[in-house]
């Protein structure tokens, strides 16, 4: 009879409750923030779109015309009926 005990379980749960204490104590600094990121390219059929920050607007291209101004949302639901 093998009176020897296998630590197997015992070890790898430690190892797995070690690493779940660390992760939360190095990732704990989440604050919804997602980024800084230099800019944001969409890939498609035609080729890639990169949309970035150039003077406090969003531009996908380096001329003036690239760049948004202003932004206005409305409510066409009633316009269309």
């Amino acid at each position: 009879m093998n009176t020897r005990r296998s630590f197997l379980p015992e070890t790898v749960a430690a190892l797995l409750f070690t690493g779940v204490v660390v992760t939360s104590l190095t990732g704990g600094n989440d604050n919804g923030i997602l980024g800084p990121v230099d800019a944001i390219t969409l890939s498609g059929g035609d080729g890639d779109l990169t949309s970035k920050n150039i003077q406090n607007r969003i531009a996908w291209g380096e001329e003036n015309t690239s760049r948004v101004w202003a932004m206005g949302f409305m409510q066409i639901s009633k316009a269309l009926t």
